[in-house]
């Protein structure tokens, strides 16, 4: 018999100076205009596991400047994946036909005349408008991915695309694009008369578009395409091929920050880690904060290979613990901007670490961790909440305090521990008046943000399983407990 017991709604909460090991990490790829350097941490259990967040297709953009040889990048964050499988491959591809052959939804003459930062810029677009659709999509239940270009106005472009390019380019690529639907509704129509089995119209997605703009300009070395087209490639775990030969081309022909880190995390990933450290190292020596941050938290904990020989298992260490090294690495990425660096060294100063020789001192904590704070960064504003619900450094227990930093935090800071957080303290009560509602609606938009947040799930399976706010149903109950929680545990 299947029974939930009403021990469910708890406030995980620590924040002690504890790490695991660099293994635990979940590291993530960058896009090449579109990074943010945001490392989670989850206070959970007297662990402090900092996760590097893969962004993929999501409208949520934070922008950030980044500078390199070829081009101002700015950068933003997304969603979570993971990458099992991969292949390899170590040199740079000579034949780019090999590589931008596929064919285009565009007609060439139409890209000839474009120079290749437009077709960029024009590609970011329809994969914003790509994303932009989905999760319309997904909130309305619709599975229908037409094509919603002609009912965008120009007001409703990307106001950085706006000032790059103008509305004058992107109206005539619009013009450009319907244009072509309309010739291939003919062809279309034409095919069909013929017995021919031509791809329709209406088959067209924004997203081909935008495969088609990145595929122009990469072939005329936009590098930051390059990365773009890598990540797409990344979505399908048989193409990651593809996806390092695209991310070659951009960090070791065009010494482009982002494609040297993602190569950095796919050999991380294939547990290749004397080529991860050396990537990594490219990356951060032509300035990518991220790579700096990786390469301190490495040298902080030191990295072990561990090798199966026969029946022995035999550890090598591929990066030494280095303190003096590390701290300089952190502090470095830290001042150019890294939040994940400014938190790790928050914690520290927290309370203390004695490999790199850092005493307790709560002025530089909050010299840190206000520099976050003010960035609206999400871990952050969870460890100040973290801080008034436990009454820890210096603050008195404040729940209402503690609600406002968790609701900032998931909200402007797409944190899904502190969304977590804050409807278990609806359900509880605490702070706030109780609402059953307002705690569920909390606890679908941490899954929102993180799917693979284990307490969220359980809330939501107890809330079914007691008619808490929502109709009882048990059933549902015992099927997100059998599905989803079990194989989540699993994976812990």
């Amino acid at each position: 018999m299947f029974v939930i017991k009403r021990k469910q709604h708890l406030i995980k909460q620590n924040s002690s100076y504890i790490f695991r090991s660099f293994f635990s990490y979940n590291t993530n790829y960058k896009h090449g205009n579109t990074k943010n350097y945001h490392h989670v941490i989850n206070n959970n259990n007297n662990n402090n596991t900092y996760l590097l967040k893969y962004y993929g297709c999501s409208d949520n953009i934070k922008l950030h400047q980044h500078n390199n040889n070829n081009n101002n990048n700015n950068n933003n964050k997304t969603g979570t994946t993971l990458i099992k499988y991969f292949s390899t491959s170590t040199t740079i591809p000579t034949n780019k036909s090999d590589l931008f052959s596929e064919p285009s939804v565009i007609p060439q003459d139409v890209l000839n005349n474009m120079d290749p930062a437009t077709a960029y810029a024009a590609g970011f677009h329809y994969f914003e408008l790509d994303v932009k659709n989905k999760k319309n999509n997904n909130v309305s239940g619709d599975n229908n991915n037409s094509n919603n270009e002609e009912n965008i106005d120009d007001e409703e472009l990307s106001p950085e695309l706006l000032k790059q390019r103008g509305k004058k380019v992107m109206k005539e690529i619009r013009k450009q694009i319907k244009a072509q639907r309309r010739k291939l509704m003919l062809i279309d129509q034409q095919g069909k008369e013929g017995g021919g089995d031509i791809k329709q119209a209406g088959e067209i997605s924004n997203l081909d578009i935008a495969k088609s703009l990145f595929r122009y300009a990469a072939s005329k070395n936009h590098y930051d395409a390059c990365v773009q087209l890598g990540n797409m490639h990344l979505q399908n775990e048989n193409e990651v091929n593809e996806a390092i030969e695209m991310y070659e081309i951009a960090g070791l022909k065009g010494n482009h920050p982002d494609g040297l880190y993602n190569l950095g995390n796919i050999y991380y990933e294939k547990q290749d880690y004397e080529k991860a450290v050396s990537y990594f190292e490219k990356a951060s020596n032509v300035g990518d904060p991220s790579a700096t941050f990786w390469l301190g938290y490495a040298y902080h904990r030191g990295i072990e290979a561990v090798s199966n020989e026969g029946n022995n298992d035999t550890a090598n260490m591929v990066v030494d613990m280095d303190p003096k090294k590390a701290l300089d690495l952190l502090n470095k990425a830290a001042n150019d901007g890294h939040n994940g660096a400014r938190i790790y060294l928050a914690q520290a100063y927290r309370s203390s670490d004695e490999m790199l020789q850092i005493e307790k001192n709560d002025e530089k904590m909050w010299e840190y961790l206000n520099i976050a704070i003010d960035e609206n960064d999400g871990e952050a504003l969870y460890i100040v909440g973290d801080m008034y619900f436990n009454g820890s450094d210096g603050k008195e227990i404040d729940y209402r305090r503690a609600l406002e930093y968790y609701l900032k935090s998931g909200y402007e800071g797409d944190h899904s521990v502190a969304l977590c957080c804050a409807g278990s303290m609806y359900y509880n009560g605490l702070g706030v008046p109780r609402d059953f509602m307002a705690a569920f609606n909390l606890y679908q938009k941490s899954i929102e943000v993180d799917r693979n947040n284990l307490d969220a799930w359980k809330n939501i399976a107890s809330m079914h399983y007691f008619g808490d706010g929502v109709q009882e149903d048990k059933e549902m109950a015992k099927h997100i407990h059998d599905v989803i929680i079990k194989n989540l545990e699993e994976d812990d």
